[in-house]
């Protein structure tokens, strides 16, 4: 007679209190810190850019069939270059960005650790000059939201969340 046995599912490990690899406390503060380091650097990208909005470097393009949905150069050169550092630093982690989804590169959702990126939340805001304009990288594992860093570099303010943390404005302030 054969042996069953039995794997430690996702469920498993939550049912025995245990983390699934990747979700330790140390891991979502590495997360979190490089997803805030990458909207920083990307904010200022946003920021030396809005200078010449108005240029042929940053030329407006709609997606899709809706003439209200636009995309700039800035949005998919702070896209390619949020994916490429990802890419670099957690080369066994899925990417899901705006600008390649609305490309029709469609990644879903898996258990695996999954980047979700919107480039420039407020592109039209962002075309019209107003200063209402944010990078948000956020990250799922097990399709759950675990760590997020969204950016407002006209503003300066940052907002993270840290699964079992909080949220916070500009690092110190909690947000309810």
């Amino acid at each position: 007679m054969k042996k069953k046995v039995q794997t430690l599912s996702i469920v498993n490990l939550r049912i025995f209190n245990l983390q699934p690899i990747g979700l330790t406390e140390k891991n979502l503060e590495e997360y979190l810190e490089f997803a805030i380091s990458l909207v920083q650097e990307c904010g200022q990208i946003i920021l030396e850019t809005s200078k010449g909005r108005y240029s042929k470097i940053n030329e407006i393009y709609e997606k899709g069939e809706n003439p209200s949905d636009l995309v700039t150069e800035t949005d998919k050169i702070v896209e390619e270059l949020i994916k490429s550092k990802l890419n670099s630093k957690f080369p066994d982690h899925k990417f899901v960005g705006e600008e390649t989804a609305a490309a029709g590169n469609h990644h879903g959702l898996t258990d695996e650790p999954t980047w979700i990126v919107d480039p420039i939340d407020g592109t039209t805001n962002f075309i019209h000059g107003f200063p209402f304009v944010a990078v948000c990288i956020g990250l799922t594992i097990d399709k759950e939201p675990v760590v997020c860093a969204v950016f407002n570099p006209f503003l300066n303010q940052l907002y993270t969340a840290r699964k079992g943390n909080g949220a916070y404005l500009n690092l110190n302030t909690k947000l309810p």
